[in-house]
């Protein structure tokens, strides 16, 4: 049972929201809202469950934020059970839920677009904000906004000498995978190697 106090502390150190994001294994369930856990904090059934409700993306921005939201805008996010997984800011946010948005704002996509091996820009959630024309080549299918498990799926993955090995059909890559965090963003690039 998730620890109410746990749940509410998080939301003290998040006074420009009015409630937090909820994941099911990485997919956005719902909002957990401030309100309702402090109406539990003296109760003895703490059924957090039953207080995730479910908003539409479009109206997130409108029921979550009680200001005008900044890039330090922090937000809670939530597993499904109630349990705290942590903080993410406000670009974080816009990563998941309104990716066109946020790609736009990359700078560096330019450098990266002829890159000759294929390459993925994945958030904290695992959903693909960005791939390069090496990439698009490899997936001719529509892969943007999808997770990274999902586009990995039909691959034959195994590990050699402590490396990551992808293979499909006769073709095999070395998958590379960095972690960038910068002050407000964390994500992780995907790249192919040909191997």
């Amino acid at each position: 049972m998730p620890n109410i106090q746990d749940i509410y502390r998080i939301f003290l150190e998040c006074p420009q929201v009015n409630g937090g994001l909820v994941f099911d294994e990485g997919t956005f369930i719902g909002v957990l809202f401030k309100k309702d856990i402090e109406l539990l904090l003296n109760e003895k059934d703490n059924f957090i469950i039953d207080k995730i409700v479910f908003i539409p993306t479009s109206k997130l921005e409108e029921f979550l934020f009680t200001d005008i939201p900044k890039s330090r805008t922090k937000i809670p996010y939530f597993s499904h059970s109630g349990e705290v997984l942590g903080t993410i800011f406000y670009q974080e946010f816009v990563s998941e839920f309104f990716p066109e948005d946020f790609i736009t704002r990359l700078s560096l996509l330019d450098i990266f677009q002829n890159y000759e091996h294929p390459l993925f820009i994945v958030n904290r959630f695992k959903t693909l904000l960005y791939n390069n024309k090496a990439a698009s080549e490899l997936f001719p299918e529509n892969i943007y906004g999808k997770k990274i498990g999902e586009i990995l799926n039909p691959f034959d993955i195994y590990f050699n000498e402590k490396k990551m090995f992808i293979s499909r059909g006769n073709q095999t890559w070395q998958l590379l995978i960095a972690r960038s965090i910068d002050e407000h963003f964390f994500y992780n690039i995907y790249q192919f190697l040909k191997a």
